[in-house]
């Protein structure tokens, strides 16, 4: 990057010569992996584990959240009750909560009502859905739902390396 800015101040007479240049080929990019996505049959696979799992109610109920919602792992976490309207079947995530900081409206599947109504039982009195067990004042942290996934077999060694971001990258590549 910095020598195409060099290249730049050159061509426009800022810049004697691009020092930069001697580096080209130094040093190699590594080749880009992006997040493991799950098949139809491993979303199948997926429900019948999450359905035997033996962990916390809650971080089931966040784990069925994220395949209904395609939602990012932090914008589940950090959800407040305040956000939702179960009578709408709608979650408004508000602006600052948002990766490009833009309200953002989920509607909610039967299911997902269901879940959220569920959930309440265990954490409606808080502001959080997803209270930190040891710390109920933060959210429940992302390595809940990655040690969750590596429980059911879905992450970590020999296994397909799912995390839960990759929901989101799934529901993208059916989706699109």
């Amino acid at each position: 990057m910095s020598s195409a800015i060099y290249r730049f101040a050159v061509a426009i007479l800022r810049a004697d010569h691009d020092p930069a240049a001697a580096m080209k080929g130094a040093t190699h990019r590594p080749k880009v992996e992006h997040r493991k996505l799950l098949t139809q049959e491993q979303i199948v696979q997926f429900i019948k584990a999450l359905d035997k799992y033996g962990g916390y109610r809650t971080t089931v109920i966040a784990l069925r959240l994220m395949l209904l919602t395609f939602v990012r792992t932090v914008e589940l976490r950090k959800a407040e009750w305040q956000e939702f309207d179960l009578e709408r079947a709608e979650w408004r995530i508000p602006a600052e909560k948002m990766k490009m900081r833009q309200l953002d409206i989920i509607p909610l599947f039967r299911q997902a009502v269901e879940l959220l109504r569920e959930l309440h039982t265990f954490t409606g009195g808080r502001p959080l859905l997803f209270p930190n067990l040891r710390n109920p004042d933060t959210c429940m942290t992302p390595t809940t739902l990655n040690r969750a996934l590596e429980h059911m077999g879905f992450s970590g060694k020999g296994s397909i390396g799912f995390s839960a971001h990759g929901f989101r990258a799934t529901a993208s590549t059916m989706l699109n």
